[in-house]
């Protein structure tokens, strides 16, 4: 579900984006994008950076 509201996000697409991260955070509601990052072995850093974005932007909490 991350994936489809960062990708919904990065479409331009954020009513959906933030439907989604909202039953998202619903399901999950201690998650945050830090404590994500702190978790997520991604070498790329240019993908790191997409998907940070993709969450802010659906409104994932900070």
């Amino acid at each position: 579900m991350r994936r489809i509201l960062a990708s919904l996000a990065q479409l331009g697409r954020f009513d959906e984006a933030r439907q989604e991260a909202e039953l998202f955070i619903a399901g999950n509601p201690l998650f945050t994008i830090s404590g994500w990052i702190a978790t997520q072995p991604i070498r790329s850093e240019a993908m790191r950076a997409h998907f940070i974005e993709g969450y802010s932007k659906a409104g994932l909490p900070a």
